[in-house]
């Protein structure tokens, strides 16, 4: 009996081994998939940056090779005056001729004085996958919705109308932009930062036709107010910012996601251009829940930005001293501080419940 009796003792020792193995690959487990969710939330955020980089880098390459092979079918000439190994020799001789120090710095110049067209054709490539990007986003977002709301059957779906109207979104990004407008670029004034405005000088390459269309209002409204407003709006707050606040805090996903679309500035002064209006954007899309505010809000700051370098407003020789441009630098920080106060006492005294499930 004493031997049969031991036997169930050892067994329940063995049970409760097996419980511990158990227990700890679950935990095991449970660990690998958390790394795999946090890497696949990373992968999400990285993958829109590393296409929009490719798309920059593609259409500098094409714009300058488009460069060069005009200039060498120029040097060439006509095809139909020449026999076939003229024209292959002619062509070689071009082609060398290309690669030398001083036709580089030419080619050079001649795409610096045609970055805008270069940038809006890299922004015409992007807006379409932007636009899928966020629309995936949307898709999936009310598909959970659903989903969750079958598994819930006692909840109910909160209400899709905006707490606040258009004309009132569009009156708040109106202000935000023109004090961000005002702020940011006085900051980067009164900082003396080198490299706010890209070079735009003249070559013996240009070709009048599209440079005087690229320097002409109508463009840069186009380009520059609307298009790049769009894609970057749509891109770092409407896919990079939002995927970031899945399962990350709010200061970190502001600062973070506005030095990431900072750095594309290029320059010291833009990036702390473009951190200060991107945290400005950040906030809006935060409180409003809507991405047509920092959409609007971008608009009217690329619109004000575009009038006070046409007028000269935002350097020294307009305000004639430092204690004006300081004076201008307050104003857009009572504009912002109004607009704050306004949101968060007034019109959404707490965040909407539509961006805590974004």
């Amino acid at each position: 009996m004493a031997e049969f009796n031991s036997d169930p003792g050892n067994h329940g020792t063995d049970q409760s081994g097996d419980k511990d193995h158990r227990d700890e690959y679950m935990h095991s487990d449970y660990v690998l998939n958390q790394r795999k969710i946090s890497l696949l939330k990373v992968w999400q955020v990285v993958y829109p940056l590393i296409i929009y980089s490719l798309i920059l880098i593609a259409s500098m390459y094409l714009s300058m090779l488009a460069i060069v092979i005009r200039d060498v079918m120029i040097q060439v000439g006509p095809a139909d005056q020449m026999t076939y190994q003229e024209y292959n020799e002619k062509t070689m001789e071009a082609i060398a001729a290309a690669r030398t120090d001083a036709k580089m710095k030419s080619y050079s110049q001649t795409f610096e004085a045609y970055t805008p067209m270069v940038t809006l054709f890299g922004n015409l490539l992007m807006l379409p996958i932007a636009l899928l990007l966020y629309g995936m986003d949307m898709f999936f977002k009310r598909k959970r919705m659903q989903q969750y709301l079958l598994q819930h059957p006692e909840k109910k779906p909160e209400p899709s109308e905006s707490p606040l109207s258009g004309g009132v979104i569009a009156g708040i990004s109106l202000m935000a932009g023109v004090g961000m407008c005002l702020a940011a670029n006085l900051f980067v004034t009164l900082l003396k930062l080198k490299g706010a405005t890209a070079s735009t000088g003249t070559s013996s390459q240009t070709y009048s036709f599209l440079y005087d269309i690229q320097n002409s209002v109508p463009f840069q409204v186009f380009s520059v107010v609307i298009i790049s407003a769009l894609v970057e709006e749509l891109l770092f707050r409407g896919v990079i910012f939002r995927r970031m606040r899945n399962g990350s805090g709010l200061f970190f996903c502001v600062i973070f996601s506005s030095m990431i679309y900072a750095s594309f500035y290029g320059t010291a002064a833009g990036f702390v251009y473009g951190f200060l209006i991107s945290v400005g954007a950040c906030y809006l899309y935060h409180r409003t829940g809507y991405l047509t505010a920092p959409v609007l809000y971008h608009i009217f700051l690329n619109a004000m930005t575009l009038v006070f370098s046409l007028l000269g407003i935002h350097t020294n020789a307009f305000f004639g001293s430092t204690r004006r441009i300081v004076l201008a630098f307050l104003i857009g920080l009572v504009l912002l501080a109004f607009v704050v106060i306004l949101i968060e006492y007034y019109l959404l005294p707490s965040p909407p419940k539509t961006e805590k499930q974004s």
